[in-house]
C-alpha cells in the first residue's frame, strides 16, 4: 500500500488514522510529554558515537531551563507538504504496522557493491575545520554528507556562522543531514516530544538557509542505545515511533558501518589509516560502506587523514556518493551491513 505524504502527516499529527500506525498506542507527539529529570554526565562524549555504545550516566537533576524547546516558537512546527519538498517520496505500512520508505526502483545493496560506492559522512560540524574539509573534498573531486548540529561556540549568540557554513556546504554540492540542534544526549533524549522539537529546530534552519529539505538523519550517538541506562529505558518503545516520524517526512536515518577513528586525537595518521582499512570494520570490507568522520571542534585528525583515505579509496576504484532516502538502510543491528 502506497501512502501520500499528506496522508502520512495526517496520521502522525491529526490522529485521523492512528489505529493503522499502532493499534494499541497513541502517537507520542500528539500529547504533551513531561521532560525527564535527567541531566548530562560529565563523562558524556562523542566516544559513544564511534562505538555505538553509550557511556553517559544519568542523574536526577532537572535540565537547565535555558535548554527547553518550549521557549521556541515557529521553528518547532512541522513543515507543510510543500515546505518539506519530499512529496515524491513514497511510503507504505509494513507487516509490523510501521511506516517505511518505498525503495522500489532504487539501487540495491548488491548493485551498490558491484559499483563500489562509498558514502563519506561528517558529524558534529560545522566548525572552524569545515572549510578545510570542504577544500580537500573539492581538491579530490568527491562529495560527502554532513550531519550538522547547532554550535553556539561559533555562533556568538546568533546563527550567522552556522548559516554561512550550511550555505557553503550546499553550494559546493554536498548533502546536509540533520544530526541535532543540541547534541547533549541527556537533553535531546529527555522525552519524545523534546527529541522531535530538537529535530524540527535543526531541520528548519537547514531548509530555510539552503532551500533544500534534508532527507537523511543521524541520531546523536547512533540509533543503538544501552537500555540499561535510565536515559534510554524507553528506547525500544520510542525508536519505532521516531522512525515513523522521520519516514513520514521522507527522511531515512543512517548510522555507519566503518569509521576513520578521527575522533581519537591520540591516534597517529598511520593508526587512522590502519583502522580505516585493516581494523575491525574496514571500509573496503563492507557491502555498502558508510564511513563516520568528523568536522567538529578539535577534530584535526579528520583533516590530517582525509586526503589519504580518499586517495586510497579512489585508487581501489570506489565512487563517492551522498546519502538520501534512496540509499539502503545502514542502521546498527539488522541493517548494519548486508
Amino acid at each position: 500500500m502506497i501512502l501520500s505524504l499528506a496522508l502520512i502527516l495526517s496520521m502522525l499529527f491529526s490522529g485521523g488514522c492512528r489505529e493503522e500506525l499502532d493499534a494499541s498506542t497513541a502517537h507520542p507527539f500528539d500529547s504533551e510529554t513531561k521532560a525527564a529529570s535527567i541531566t548530562e554526565s560529565e563523562t558524556e562524549t562523542d566516544k559513544g558515537e564511534e562505538t555505538g555504545i553509550e557511556t553517559e550516566e544519568s542523574s536526577e537533576t532537572e535540565p537547565e531551563e535555558s535548554e527547553s524547546f518550549e521557549e521556541s516558537e515557529t521553528e518547532t512546527e512541522a513543515p507543510t507538504e510543500s515546505e518539506s519538498a519530499v512529496s515524491e517520496v513514497k511510503t507504505y505500512i509494513d507487516e509490523e504496522g510501521r511506516i517505511q520508505i518505498d525503495r522500489t526502483g532504487y539501487p540495491t545493496p548488491e548493485e551498490l557493491k558491484a559499483q563500489k560506492v562509498v558514502y563519506l559522512t561528517f558529524d558534529d560540524g560545522p566548525s572552524y575545520l569545515t572549510s578545510k574539509v570542504l577544500d580537500i573534498l573539492d581538491e579530490c573531486g568527491v562529495k560527502a554528507t554532513f550531519f550538522v548540529i547547532h554550535q553556539a561556540t561559533y555562533n556568538d549568540g546568533d546563527d550567522k556562522f552556522l548559516r554561512q557554513m550550511l550555505k557553503e556546504i550546499s553550494d559546493r554540492g554536498h548533502a546536509i543531514g540533520v544530526h541535532a540542534y543540541n547534541h547533549k544526549y541527556s537533553v535531546v533524549y529527555q522525552s519524545l516530544e523534546y527529541w522531535k522539537s530538537d529535530f524540527m529546530r535543526m531541520y528548519n534552519i537547514i531548509l530555510e538557509t539552503t532551500g533544500k529539505a534534508p532527507t537523511a538523519y543521524r541520531f546523536p550517538g547512533g540509533s543503538k542505545k544501552n537500555t540499561s541506562l535510565e536515559l534510554y529505558k524507553n528506547w525500544a518503545e520510542w525508536k519505532p515511533l521516531m522512525g515513523d516520524f522521520l519516514h513520514s517526512m521522507g527522511i531515512e536515518y543512517f548510522d555507519w558501518n566503518s569509521t576513520t577513528d578521527d575522533g581519537d586525537a591520540s591516534l597517529s595518521l598511520e593508526q587512522i589509516l590502519h583502522n580505516a582499512f585493516e581494523g575491525d570494520a574496514p571500509i573496503t570490507g563492507r557491502t555498502v560502506p558508510v564511513v563516520l568522520a568528523h568536522d567538529g571542534e578539535y577534530m584535526e585528525n579528520s583533516v590530517n587523514s582525509l586526503k589519504e583515505v580518499i586517495e586510497r579509496l579512489k585508487a581501489e576504484g570506489y565512487e563517492f556518493r551522498t546519502l538520501d532516502y534512496t540509499v539502503p538502510k545502514i542502521q546498527q543491528g539488522k541493517y548494519w551491513d548486508y
